[in-house]
C-alpha cells in the first residue's frame, strides 16, 4: 500500500509527497524500535527483581546449611583433641567416650559444605550477570564465582596429596595440636 503511494507520488514527480510517506515509514520504524527496547527493558527489570529475590532466599538457606555445617566440626575439635591426647598417653589414663570414638572416627575426612545456588548458575551459564544492575551485587556474585571455582580446585587438588605422615610414621611423632574456635 505505502509502496503503491510511492510509485504513484514518484511518477507524478510530487517530491514533497514522496519524503512525508518516506518520514512516515522511518517514524513507524523508530517508534516501533523504541516500543521493543522498552518493553525488553521492563522484562529484565522483572527478572532482575525475581533474580535477586530468587538469590535471597537462597543465600539465607545457604548461610543456615552452613551454620548448621559448622557446628560440628567446631564442637568435635575439643572432643578430638582430648581423643588423641588420651590415645597418645599425654593426659590420664581412661577409655574414650562414645562421643570421642564418634569424633575421632569422622576427624580423617574434612567435609567443606557446599550450597549450590541455581539462580546465581542460571545467570552464569545464560551469561546474564548484567541483568543485576547494583555494581556492588554485580561484584559480590563475581567474587563468590570466584571463590567457588577456587574451592572447587582445591578440593580437586586435594584428591592428589599424600598423607606424608601415614606414610612415613618413623618420621613423625603425633600429639594433638587442636585448639577449639569459633571457625
Amino acid at each position: 500500500m505505502i509502496l503503491r503511494r510511492v510509485i504513484t507520488h514518484f511518477r507524478k514527480q510530487e517530491w514533497t509527497a514522496i519524503a512525508l510517506d518516506f518520514l512516515i515509514v522511518v517514524l513507524g520504524v523508530f517508534v516501533g524500535l523504541q516500543v521493543s527496547n522498552w518493553s525488553e527493558a521492563r522484562a529484565d527489570r522483572r527478572d532482575e527483581q525475581a533474580t535477586i529475590k530468587s538469590l535471597h532466599d537462597e543465600i539465607v538457606a545457604a548461610e543456615a546449611f552452613t551454620t548448621r555445617t559448622l557446628r560440628v566440626p567446631t564442637t568435635d575439635a575439643l572432643l578430638i583433641s582430648t581423643a588423641t591426647d588420651i590415645v597418645a598417653g599425654n593426659i590420664d589414663d581412661r577409655a574414650l567416650t562414645g562421643e570421642e570414638r564418634r569424633a575421632l572416627a569422622g576427624s580423617g575426612g574434612l567435609y567443606i559444605g557446599r550450597f549450590d545456588l541455581p539462580s546465581l548458575a542460571r545467570l552464569q551459564s545464560t551469561g546474564r550477570l548484567d541483568i543485576v544492575r547494583s555494581v556492588e551485587l554485580n561484584n559480590a556474585l563475581v567474587t563468590l564465582i570466584q571463590k567457588r571455582e577456587g574451592l572447587e580446585l582445591a578440593m580437586q587438588t586435594d584428591r592428589f596429596s599424600h598423607d606424608l605422615m601415614h606414610l612415613y610414621p618413623a618420621v613423625f611423632s603425633a600429639r594433638s595440636a587442636l585448639v577449639p574456635s569459633d571457625y
